[in-house]
């Protein structure tokens, strides 16, 4: 039997913080996924995000090196099936790889451009706090360039997440089920994170591999995002309905599934731009995979193509009322009443 042709969709934006325009601050999220012709796996999804404090005056670039070098590295899965994967230790060889050809990457950009005065001053201030593990650090230069990453990689028959750092991983079922895949790491509070930048930050890798059957299909959305978008919300119930409003947006466009997408992936840039500037006034990113086959099953059992509900959400929050929604055949996206506490930048 022929395996189906394109049936994920990945789309997503980065857009610079509310907080980052006031300041004239770049953008330090970044967002990749590997090339998806014909069907051909893997598909890889990595979002990433710079530090963007003081002393991690290059992390963007650090972010931009991450999600290149996650999407290069899991390409080597191409052949890779869920019985040869299952029983191998598929986190530590990945994250080790991924945090070496990090660190390769950033001591050749430290060596074409190598730091000012005034740069390794501010480098200085975080020294003592980013070597505090037994190990050290051998390159103290790292802290500049910072940052989390998060990887989704979909094959045939196997899910692997990864993650280092803060920022979300939202599941949604065909049946509307939400779900978040990793555990938590109680060492993310406030404006503290794990980070690529730490001495031996593969062992700080979270990892789940999940396997695609009969039994356990495939979820219908995989939304991946950096914690500006999380933490624009008051509540996590609020943040994760995301999930669901966007399966809604999909079902519920009068000229199709693709249309569906195609209308969330022109809207996504606006609602993150509300977001931030209502809620954390971070950097913001959100990448999202979409499975034709499990949404076209959410669809076929909740809708009527006779009597397709309209449902709009406002896209302001609950106390401003909106009369403009951005899509009128579109569920738009929540933003929360009260900003969020902190901001992704480590202190």
């Amino acid at each position: 039997m022929e395996k189906p042709i394109n049936i994920w969709r990945v789309i997503g934006c980065s857009v610079k913080g509310a907080s980052h325009i006031r300041s004239g601050k770049p953008n330090q999220d970044r967002i990749k996924f590997s090339d998806y012709q014909n069907g051909k796996m893997p598909l890889t999804l990595a979002v990433a995000d710079g530090h963007g404090g003081t002393a991690y005056f290059r992390s963007d670039k650090g972010a931009e090196f991450a999600v290149e070098i996650a999407v290069e590295i899991c390409k080597k899965l191409i052949d890779t099936t869920w019985d040869g994967i299952k029983d191998k230790k598929i986190n530590d060889s990945l994250s080790r790889e991924i945090v070496q050809k990090w660190i390769e990457k950033v001591n050749l950009d430290i060596h074409s451009n190598p730091f000012s005065a005034d740069e390794d001053a501010s480098l200085k201030t975080k020294k003592d706090q980013i070597t505090k593990r037994p190990s050290g650090l051998k390159n103290e230069g790292l802290a500049a360039y910072g940052s989390t990453l998060i990887v989704a990689v979909i094959h045939e028959s196997f899910i692997l997440f990864l993650q280092l750092g803060d920022g979300n991983v939202l599941l949604v079922s065909s049946t509307g089920e939400i779900d978040q895949p990793l555990p938590k790491d109680d060492r993310l509070f406030g404006n503290e994170t794990t980070s690529l930048c730490l001495p031996e930050s593969w062992f700080d890798f979270r990892f789940r591999l999940l396997p695609i059957n009969s039994t356990n299909p495939s979820p219908a959305l995989i939304l991946l995002s950096t914690d500006g978008y999380a933490n624009s919300f008051s509540h996590d119930s609020e943040f994760e309905k995301v999930g669901t409003d966007l399966l809604e947006i999909i079902c519920e466009n009068p000229e199709g599934l693709d249309k569906g997408i195609e209308s969330i992936k022109e809207n996504l840039p606006n609602w993150l731009n509300i977001a931030s500037e209502k809620g954390s006034g971070d950097d913001t990113t959100v990448g999202i995979l979409c499975n034709l086959k499990q949404i076209k099953k959410y669809h076929d059992e909740n809708y009527d193509e006779k009597n397709r509900k309209k449902v709009l959400i406002s896209a302001l929050p609950e106390n401003e009322g909106n009369n403009n929604p951005l899509d009128s055949n579109s569920v738009s996206i929540k933003v929360p009443h009260e900003s969020p506490p902190g901001a992704n930048e480590i202190k």
